[in-house]
């Protein structure tokens, strides 16, 4: 509920003006230009960018195009909205801009805080749908954009805070930031302690590579993934609900639950049926998985499970590789399967027509090329990688703790069910 010293306005009220862009006519050559010209955002471009502000675009107008055509240039200050397809995104424009039609353009000077204004209309992005046209896409246009009721608190409590939340802003791209610098570093560092191992790995074409036996320089060689494996486990995949285990029941994992970011143990379909349940598929604590089949992004993507509730199958898109602990760490094949290198190597072994989705066999698993050498030299890498992880992870859990705060203070802000000295006393305590 809010306060009694709120008011309400409309957005064309607060505006200067609210209009929309054009789209000056696609291929003609006097029109675009890469990295010279006015800045021509489309909805991608707000999708794309960082932060509360657009700087860049990835298409620029020329003066021929501003002049032949219904587009207009904004003034820096400029928010833009969404109102096709994904309504709602907002992006402040840091510099003068021109849009299509897909945008609304919020034009200043504002009547209103302009940082308040964006966090308002970020937060409030689903109350779109109580003014949205009755189409078949849940599109809006300009003129419902200006009748949009904004409620106000007093200009000192805007501006209060748009610096609250600002703050919460600032403070969580700053740990991304530094979670992205240790990433690279970390990456960096490994790929140095192996330096001798990929030059041998890079001296082949990833195609010849299949082909090899073994090839060393140095302390570093060059094997089959095979030599390292003592058996790939695959898993069924029956008919099945397209709903999650609950506590105590089956399931089967889908092949999305091996991601970039590790093991995702709720991305599983129940398996209610008792002839379903094969214990030797369940997946365990330290296991070793990979995609046998997905996105060409994503085939061949590798993780090991740190926990799981038990019940939980491989399906047929997945394997389970079982390493020989003589001969490595199923920590170094992890590791060693997300270098560039051997990446390559499974994309090219990939087999499939279709865009969206590409196998790679038990086989060519097999004959993956990798860099191996003694098991303590591997072992460090691995401990230094290992390093790396624990203060990434630590930045990335402390930016997803203040993610969760700003939402909570976002709601209780903008609603005036708590006021700014309180959320201020929130920030002093963090």
């Amino acid at each position: 509920m809010r306060k009694g010293d709120w008011g309400s306005a409309t957005l064309g009220d607060l505006c200067s003006d609210v209009t929309s862009g054009a789209t000056p006519q696609s291929g003609n050559s006097r029109y675009y230009r890469e990295g010279a010209g006015t800045l021509f955002a489309k909805i991608e471009d707000l999708t794309a960018a960082n932060g509360s502000y657009l700087d860049e675009t990835t298409l620029r107008v020329t003066k021929a195009a501003l002049r032949e055509s219904a587009l207009k240039v904004y003034p820096p200050g400029t928010i833009l909205i969404s109102m096709y397809g994904t309504v709602g995104l907002v992006k402040i424009a840091r510099y003068s801009i021109s849009a299509n039609q897909a945008l609304a353009a919020l034009i200043p000077p504002f009547k209103c805080h302009e940082k308040f204004l964006y966090h308002y209309l970020n937060w409030s992005r689903g109350d779109w749908g109580k003014y949205k046209a009755q189409t078949t896409q849940a599109n809006i246009n300009g003129a419902i954009v200006k009748r949009r009721v904004i409620n106000l608190p007093t200009a000192n409590e805007q501006r209060r805070i748009a610096e609250i939340l600002d703050t919460l802003d600032q403070a969580i791209s700053s740990l991304r930031l530094s979670a992205n610098k240790y990433a690279q570093i970390r990456l960096a560092h490994v790929r140095d302690l192996m330096a001798e191992g990929l030059r041998v790995l890079q001296s082949f074409e990833a195609s010849e590579l299949g082909s090899l036996e073994s090839r060393g320089r140095g302390p570093w060689v060059l094997a089959p993934l095979g030599r390292a494996l003592i058996k790939i486990e695959a898993g069924n995949s029956p008919s099945v609900e397209d709903t999650p285990a609950g506590p105590g029941e089956w399931g089967v994992l889908k092949v999305s639950a091996i991601g970039r970011n590790g093991f995702r143990p709720e991305e599983n379909k129940v398996a209610r049926d008792r002839s379903l349940q094969i214990k030797e598929l369940c997946v365990r604590s330290g296991d070793l998985l990979i995609t046998r089949a997905n996105t060409a992004e994503l085939v061949g993507m590798a993780c090991i499970v740190d926990e799981t509730p038990p019940g939980l199958m491989l399906c047929d898109k997945t394997l389970r590789l079982r390493v020989d602990d003589d001969f490595s760490s199923r920590e170094y094949v992890h590791l060693i399967l997300a270098i560039a290198e051997v990446r390559r190597q499974i994309e090219i072994a990939a087999t499939g027509t279709s865009g969206s989705m590409k196998n790679i066999s038990q086989a060519s698993i097999r004959r993956l090329m990798i860099p191996w050498s003694d098991r303590e030299r591997m072992d460090h890498v691995v401990r230094i990688d290992a390093g790396y992880a624990a203060q990434v992870n630590a930045l990335m859990r402390k930016a997803r703790h203040l993610t969760l705060l700003k939402q909570g203070l976002m709601e209780d802000l903008l609603t005036g069910r708590v006021r700014v000295a309180e959320a201020e006393t929130v920030l002093e305590n963090l």
